[in-house]
């Protein structure tokens, strides 16, 4: 009360020594308050400290691994498989976490199955994500934990009991917790992810099952995951995804399967729908790009939208060989370079980035490069193709030969026929020119059949390693008027070949509609 009274102003007049009593009474309370506000201070700061040095201690990179299939059943696998996919997308979208891809965790698994620690270590990752899913009619649960690689510690978990047709909610959901626990801000980009999608739940299960079919990568189960992308959107024709999935396969089909001039306006009316529906997403603008670099010859076109697929969503599959090889047509070389090198660093076990980077030096004629991507796919037993191409570039074309002839022998006709014509190369650079003739004339009788289609560059590859460059032109015309992709990659294709020497290279890459070729072309 006396303190309130010198406060306030109210109270009796006060007296010399109650007034002395009063002041000394202020400030010891002064002097504690004081030392109460340091002390709380001292604490926060202390609290905040610990709090940042624990963010800035937190990982900033995960794998996802394959959800795991409670049950067994096969039936349902395609959910697994299909919730994996869309989960790691999800996540990879989170701004400042690197995500392994899809390709480098299925080889850290296939090497070390069941050794978590050393699978994150491989992956160069600081947490996993392992789950387990239950679908049963209508319903599915989802356990998922979060772990760290360095110590095991549990970092997040959760149950999620819902229906299926909740699958998108709890990606997001999922996400949203991974970032929270990672410390990561899930900043205004990632909050447009749930929004944007409400989906026919039969159509969800038909576009899932359509993408665990189609990565078997057949002509037939192709066709089959067409079908099925077909069937989802015929449920829910705003289903952005699986039109984007049906303008997948017939990019698969292009080329390899059947005649571009065929599948390419198909491909290009799905990009269309789904593009009306959301022409941001990241897998369709990646999809646009490579048709822009493929099939309409408008290579900075091409790094225009793939860049932008890559800035929201890094690691699209075969964005190192593709993204790198428009950057480079565009006379971007440097800049082609630093984005390999990036991949390779950000994703060091994925067999896609290795073997491209690989490549990509390769051609550039920095074998010391091609040899340390090529190095770290040998360790994962998945370096043969590189292994053989480097021999070849290093005056060994002996050591290729029998890779090429066991890869000749593949049953997928895209490897075989790639292999073949390297083959024909190898054997004439061995010394062995009556046997790479012959050969080459297998090829050349087999395009002209017209049994089923042949991809004219092919031809045109072998006869230009012959040195037979009128056989090599009749081809690449032949090309040029079927839109074979060859024609839209010409400048990189033949990046290291003679033949881009011969003045009616230059007019062909003109009659394309190809524009000038990069000064060091």
């Amino acid at each position: 009360q006396a303190l309130e009274g010198v406060t306030t102003g109210t109270g009796p007049a006060p007296t010399q020594r109650s007034s002395r009593r009063r002041v000394a009474t202020i400030a010891a309370i002064a002097a504690g308050l004081v030392v109460i506000t340091s002390v709380a201070f001292a604490a926060w700061r202390t609290s905040h400290r610990a709090q940042d040095a624990e963010a800035a201690n937190a990982p900033r990179s995960v794998a996802v691994l394959p959800l795991e299939n409670i049950g067994g059943d096969t039936a349902t696998q395609f959910f697994a498989d299909g919730m994996t996919d869309e989960l790691t997308s999800t996540v990879a979208k989170i701004a400042g976490l690197k995500v392994a891809s899809r390709s480098a965790t299925m080889a850290a698994l296939r090497a070390l199955p069941g050794d978590t620690k050393a699978l994150g270590q491989r992956l160069s990752v600081g947490a996993v994500l392992v789950g387990r899913i239950r679908r049963s009619g209508e319903r599915m649960r989802l356990t998922a934990e979060l772990s760290s690689v360095n110590d095991g510690s549990i970092l997040w978990s959760e149950t999620y009991d819902r229906d299926a047709k909740d699958a998108f909610q709890v990606q997001d959901e999922v996400a949203r917790a991974i970032a929270s626990a990672l410390r990561v801000t899930f900043g205004d980009g990632q909050r447009r992810l749930a929004a944007q999608r409400t989906v026919n739940p039969e159509a969800h299960d038909l576009y899932l099952r359509g993408r665990y079919i189609q990565e078997k990568y057949t002509e037939p189960d192709i066709r089959t995951a067409l079908a099925l992308f077909e069937q989802a959107v015929a449920k829910d024709p705003q289903y952005a995804a699986a039109w984007s999935g049906i303008a997948d396969s017939w990019g698969m089909l292009a080329d390899d399967f059947m005649a571009p001039r065929e599948a390419v306006p198909k491909m290009r009316n799905a990009m269309d729908r789904a593009a009306a529906i959301d022409s941001m997403s990241p897998e369709l603008l990646f999809v646009r790009g490579t048709t822009a670099f493929f099939y309409e010859h408008d290579p900075a076109l091409a790094e225009r939208l793939m860049g932008d697929a890559l800035r929201t969503s890094p690691g699209q599959q075969f964005s190192t060989s593709y993204y790198s090889s428009a950057l480079w047509t565009t006379g971007k070389r440097d800049s082609a370079t630093a984005f390999v090198r990036h991949e390779g660093a950000r994703d060091p076990t994925s067999p896609e980035v290795l073997n491209s980077a690989s490549t990509y030096f390769l051609k550039l004629g920095d074998r010391a490069a091609a040899r340390t991507y090529c190095d770290r796919l040998v360790e994962m037993q998945a370096g043969e193709s590189c292994s053989a191409a480097i021999a070849v570039a290093e005056g060994r074309p002996e050591q290729a030969i029998p890779i090429y002839r066991r890869r000749a022998a593949n049953p997928d006709i895209r490897v075989a026929r790639g292999a073949r014509a390297s083959l024909v190369q190898a054997l004439a650079l061995s010394g062995q020119a009556a046997e790479a003739r012959q050969l080459a004339t297998t090829i050349d009788a087999e395009a002209r059949s017209g049994v089923r289609y042949f991809r004219e560059d092919t031809p045109a590859r072998v006869w230009s390693s012959l040195g037979d460059y009128d056989r090599a032109f009749e081809w690449l015309e032949r090309a040029l008027r079927s839109g074979s992709s060859g024609i839209g990659v010409l400048y990189w294709s033949f990046a290291t070949d003679p033949i881009r020497k011969d003045p009616r290279m230059r007019a062909l890459a003109k009659r394309a509609g190809l524009p000038d070729p990069p000064p060091y072309w």
